[in-house]
C-alpha cells in the first residue's frame, strides 16, 4: 500500500467537530447493507466443478476450505471466529502490487484474492472483512484501518492496512493483522499509528491508537474506487452464471 496514496486519501477528508455521515460511494460500498442477515448455504458440486475448470484445483480447494470455515455447525466464541478468519487469510502469499499486477497500487476483489492467494495488506484485510461479514458480524463493528507500522529495522513507519473489530463504538478494538498475526488489541499494538479507518457506511478520523475522534467525509473520489467497483460487479455476474444463474453464498454479495 503506497504511503503517498494513503496520504492523498487522508488529505481529501474534510473533518468536522460535529459528526458527519459519509456519503456511500465507490470503494466504501463493500456490502449492500450493514443490517441484512445473510443465510449461509452450501455451494453445489456443480459450482465447485466449474470453479476448478476456470480457475484450477487449488482455487476450488480454497473455496471448499472457506465454506467449511463459514459453515461450522458448532458455535465458536467470537474470538475463535476472529482467529479462524485471521489465520485462514494470513496464509496468503504477500506480494506488492507492482510485481503482482504491474501497477503501483491495485485493490483486489475477494475473488481475485481467492484465485491466486497472493496479495498485499489491503487485499488480505478486505478478504478478512468480507468473511466476517459473511459470518454475521455487524458492519458497524468492523473497520479497515490505514496505519503506519513501526517495527525496526524491518518496518520503519511503513504504510499498512489492518482490520479492526470493535465490541462497541468506544471499545479498544481487536486487530487482525497480516504482519503481527496474533490477535491483539489496539492498546497493545504500540507499533501501529492509525491515520484513519472506514467501513461500508462511515469514515472516521482516529487518534494514533485507534480511538475514534469523529466521522468525516470525502471531498472527492479516488479513481481506484470506481475501477474496483466495476470489477466487483463483473465478478458477481460471472459467479452467478457459474452457479446456474442462482445467487449463492458467500460470493453473491455486493462485495463481488
Amino acid at each position: 500500500m503506497d504511503l503517498k496514496l494513503a496520504m492523498l486519501f487522508f488529505n481529501n477528508i474534510s473533518f468536522y467537530k460535529r459528526f458527519i455521515w459519509l456519503p456511500i460511494t465507490g470503494f466504501i460500498i463493500l456490502f449492500s447493507s450493514a443490517t441484512v442477515a445473510w443465510e449461509i448455504v452450501p455451494l453445489s458440486e456443480g459450482f465447485y466443478s466449474k470453479i476448478q475448470q476456470e480457475y484450477g484445483k487449488q482455487t476450488e480447494l480454497r473455496f471448499r476450505q472457506l465454506q467449511t470455515l463459514l459453515l461450522r455447525e458448532d458455535k465458536r466464541p467470537l474470538k475463535e471466529e476472529l482467529r479462524a478468519v485471521n489465520d485462514f487469510f494470513n496464509q496468503i502469499e504477500w506480494r506488492d502490487d507492482l510485481s503482482h499486477w504491474g501497477k503501483k497500487d491495485y485493490w483486489q476483489t475477494p475473488l481475485e484474492t481467492m484465485m491466486s492467494f497472493i496479495g498485499d495488506c489491503e487485499d488480505i484485510a478486505i478478504a478478512k472483512y468480507t468473511a466476517l461479514r459473511m459470518l454475521g458480524i455487524d458492519d458497524d463493528r468492523l473497520a479497515l484501518v490505514y496505519v503506519k507500522i513501526n517495527q525496526p529495522p524491518v518496518y520503519n513507519n511503513v504504510a499498512h492496512m489492518v482490520l479492526a473489530y470493535y465490541e462497541n463504538h468506544d471499545a479498544d478494538p481487536i486487530i487482525l493483522d497480516s504482519i503481527n498475526t496474533e490477535l491483539r488489541t489496539g492498546g497493545q499494538r504500540m507499533d501501529l499509528l492509525s491515520v484513519y479507518e472506514f467501513n461500508t457506511t462511515t469514515l472516521w478520523l482516529t487518534d494514533y491508537h485507534l480511538h475514534k475522534l469523529g466521522k468525516a467525509r470525502l471531498a472527492s473520489r479516488l479513481s481506484l474506487e470506481n475501477e474496483l467497483k466495476q470489477r466487483l460487479s463483473t465478478n458477481r455476474r460471472h459467479l452467478t452464471k457459474l452457479n446456474a444463474g442462482k445467487p449463492f453464498y458467500p460470493f453473491s454479495l455486493e462485495t463481488l
